[in-house]
């Protein structure tokens, strides 16, 4: 017999309609634990002081009112990316939001509507039936929500924005328990302030947004030999000024073990790569003169002769098997920082510092373009600093690896110092100052908002406000 508590659905919920369930409450007895506080990182060690495992919006009021009744703070959670930077759990009742799974494409006019534990892999593949695109991120396995509200820069952002800008209404649960519906007309300040500070003030349940028409793209990789490193990255950097937005590249040096659960192609080796995805004429773009365009926009990295070319035109769909970014939890450790250029000493001092080979990855992402331009109605965070925004990854599975991991990571951080103009908060692992992550003339509104929608500070969210 399990500890498991079941606290009414409908219990001081005027209006509502009753379900004999109620909400699952699960504690350190019970045998699914281990596997509902597990997080995308297995450096993690959640210890809530219960989970809530709801499977509709009446469950997570539900779940609310328990937490309130228990003296309980709430962090809502649904994939675990992002969790690093929670903090201690002992006091909190996780609300495990997976159950959650609602899923609306419209096929005539690719607007979604999506339940909080829904991931990109679910609606991607219907938008790409319709001819959609959304503005998500390199992996398929980010839920939805977490990524709309926190952060919310793909590859088709530097043409239409951020993702938390493409919402249209959230779903969501307040600190007494009631049930509102935010959007541009009710709850504005709100709506606002969800759209990039995620769950400070509410547990979202459910989220609609728009997508864009685009039935093609021409997108690949261009890998090379890491003794052109400082050639690749040079000759990068010297093409961003002239990059149209409908063209997004990363940039990525790689160090992969041997390992033997990786492919042939990247088992045990260094290489360089540039990565992309092009637009051409959105709606109206066909194979032909997407690959014609983009082949001219690449001619510079083509002309350095790289060993593999897998660009090509392709559906939507395939933009996330661009990257390698791994399909389940890793034991990794990430930084992060918006920056305002890439100089050639600080290319040179980047690509000796991978030579170590104690990183896996060191890359920079080309932003820019509307990313630079307030969206109308928009979140929280109207434009995103900087031209780059670079990303390292440092494996510590092996306790013997982790000192020259997190002793090259911090030089890595003293590299970009000089250009460093913020933080992304989608790659964000511990909790930093709130200026680098939110634009400085937002805090004080945030800060009244949350106040004002959770007084008692019941939420707790991956991406803290403050409260003055």
């Amino acid at each position: 017999m399990t500890d498991t508590s079941f606290l009414p659905a409908t219990a001081d919920l005027p209006g509502s309609d009753p379900h004999p369930d109620g909400v699952r409450i699960v504690h350190a007895s019970d045998p699914e634990w281990d596997e509902l506080r597990a997080t995308y990182s297995l450096l993690l060690d959640q210890q809530p002081a219960a989970i809530a495992v709801p499977h509709d919006a009446d469950e997570v009021a539900a779940a609310v009112r328990y937490a309130r009744a228990h003296g309980l703070r709430v962090a809502a959670q649904a994939t675990g990316h992002g969790a690093t930077t929670l903090g201690d759990l002992a006091d909190t009742l996780l609300v495990r939001t997976l159950e959650l799974d609602e899923v609306d494409v419209d096929p005539a006019t690719g607007h979604v509507r999506v339940g909080a534990g829904v991931r990109w892999s679910a609606v991607v593949p219907q938008l790409a039936e319709a001819g959609f695109a959304a503005r998500h991120g390199s992996s398929p396995t980010v839920g939805i929500v977490g990524y709309s509200l926190g952060s919310g820069i793909g590859w088709l952002s530097r043409k239409h924005g951020l993702q938390p800008d493409a919402v249209t209404a959230i779903d969501c649960v307040l600190a007494d328990g009631t049930r509102v519906r935010a959007d541009a007309e009710n709850h504005s300040d709100l709506f606002w302030a969800l759209r990039g500070a995620g769950g400070n003030a509410a547990v979202v349940t459910a989220i609609e947004f728009d997508t864009v028409r685009q039935p093609r793209v021409y997108g690949g990789g261009l890998s090379f030999s890491i003794d052109k490193a400082a050639e690749v990255l040079q000759t990068w950097t010297d093409s961003l000024a002239d990059a149209p937005e409908e063209l997004t590249t990363w940039a990525t040096l790689y160090n992969f073990p041997d390992a033997p659960h990786l492919p042939d192609a990247i088992r045990g080796r260094s290489f360089v790569s540039i990565m992309g995805v092009y637009l051409g004429a959105g709606a109206d773009a066909d194979d032909a003169s997407l690959e014609a365009e983009a082949r001219r926009l690449l001619e510079p990295f083509l002309s350095l002769g790289p060993f593999r070319d897998t660009f090509a035109p392709m559906s939507p769909v395939d933009i996330p098997s661009i990257t390698t970014d791994p399909p389940g939890p890793v034991s990794s450790r990430g930084t992060t920082a918006q920056m305002s250029q890439l100089t050639p000493e600080t290319i040179a001092q980047v690509v000796e510092l991978m030579a170590r080979k104690a990183l896996m990855l060191v890359q920079f992402r080309h932003v820019g373009g509307a990313l630079h331009r307030p969206a109308p109605g928009g979140g929280v965070r109207e434009t995103v600093p900087g031209d780059l925004t670079m990303y390292s990854v440092g494996i510590l599975a092996n306790p013997d690896a982790r000192p020259a991991v997190l002793a090259d990571q911090a030089a890595l951080d003293e590299i970009v110092a000089p250009f460093l103009v913020g933080r992304f908060a989608g790659f964000i692992e511990a909790i930093g100052d709130p200026e680098e992550l939110f634009p400085s003339g937002s805090l004080e509104r945030l800060n009244e908002i949350v106040t004002r929608y959770d007084p008692e500070g019941v939420f707790r969210s991956s991406k803290p406000v403050p409260v003055l």
